[in-house]
């Protein structure tokens, strides 16, 4: 009976939450259980998450009403939980997980990505993976008549680099009207993501992080752009809503800070990434 009241319940919803945390090969469910316990989620999507730690997400995650929807065993680079019924189509990739659910008689395509790491990948090599990995969900979106589309994860981009807003690759832009009066045959994304660079530490208003990673190159004299976008949200245009803009880094919840003395990702006692969430609004067709 509880069962079908919670599905009852998440049917009527109009909102959905989702969760992007790349957890750098660390069990942090005791950090997420806490945040869990603030914030209302609905779908968790997780990067560097081995089988161990899936599996210890996994049983911190089954009594909050969350379910696996990738395999706890073997090798998957972007794992994925929800709580939410109507899942039609899953499928893991090398580099991407797509899950499509029907809610409210409407298809949603969420894609939990993470992409070649600039450590390994020269950032010409990472705009043509770029644009493969666009191509994989345009494709999606075409077999099921999707329209309505969010792709989130670890870029390993920043919104400004090529692979993020090139017309061969993803197609993001930070402006709703360019996605909107788009009239090539490909659509666009838009990317609120582009707002964390506004974000400053030392202010009282807007005290969030000005991005999501921070690293300083080997030859610091050649660049001074320390903090860096790469975890990232894109949403086509028939998710737009006055949420739009909710993209949100997080860095603070209960006891937990994120971030060192220095105010840069506490990467020994969590992650060198901080998490990012993201909500949308569904309405039908």
């Amino acid at each position: 009976m509880l069962t079908d009241i919670n599905e009852q319940i998440i049917n009527e919803k109009t909102e959905m939450t989702i969760f992007f945390w790349n957890i750098g090969k660390k069990d942090l469910s005791d950090s997420l259980n806490a945040l869990l316990t603030e914030n209302s989620m609905d779908v968790l999507i997780f990067s560097e998450a081995n089988t161990s730690i899936r599996e210890s997400l996994n049983k911190t995650l089954i009594p909050l009403g969350f379910k696996s929807r990738t395999p706890l065993k073997g090798a998957v680079r972007v794992s994925i939980f929800d709580r939410l019924p109507n899942v039609i189509y899953c499928r893991v990739d090398q580099y991407q997980t797509f899950v499509i659910y029907e809610l409210q008689g409407v298809k949603l395509l969420v894609v939990g990505i993470h992409l070649l790491s600039p450590i390994s990948a020269p950032i010409d090599d990472r705009y043509v993976d770029a644009t493969k990995q666009n191509e994989n969900i345009e494709r999606i979106e075409t077999e099921w008549g999707i329209n309505k589309t969010i792709v989130i994860g670890d870029f390993n981009m920043n919104p400004f680099d090529r692979g993020m807003i090139s017309e061969k690759a993803f197609k993001a832009t930070h402006c709703k009207q360019t996605v909107v009066s788009n009239k090539t045959k490909k659509p666009y994304y838009f990317n609120p993501s582009w707002r964390a660079f506004a974000n400053d530490l030392t202010l009282e208003s807007n005290n969030a992080p000005p991005g999501t990673i921070h690293f300083i190159p080997r030859n610091k004299d050649s660049d001074v752009n320390f903090w860096h976008v790469f975890d990232q949200v894109l949403i086509r245009s028939k998710l737009f809503s006055e949420l739009s803009d909710s993209y949100q880094i997080l860095f603070k919840w209960n006891e937990h800070f994120l971030l060192t003395e220095n105010l840069i990702p506490d990467r020994i006692s969590y992650s060198d990434h901080l998490p990012i969430k993201y909500t949308i609004t569904f309405q039908e067709n």
